[in-house]
């Protein structure tokens, strides 16, 4: 995500996560962690709240 100091626009990727009772819009900084976010969700048994936890441990290991 580009830092909104000074900046005209803000880029943030997203993903929608449709179920029968509800829509949860997830939001990311760069488009490799919305990545490995849905490829977690491909994991049996991950739903949202576990991959969103790994993705955010993950980028923090990386930075």
């Amino acid at each position: 995500m580009l830092k909104a100091e000074g900046a005209d626009e803000v880029v943030l990727e997203t993903h929608l996560h449709v179920r029968d009772d509800a829509l949860q819009l997830y939001g990311f900084a760069d488009a490799g962690e919305r990545e490995l976010f849905e490829q977690l969700l491909s994991v049996g048994g991950v739903g949202p709240k576990v991959a969103l936890a790994i993705v955010s441990g993950y980028s923090h290991r990386c930075r």
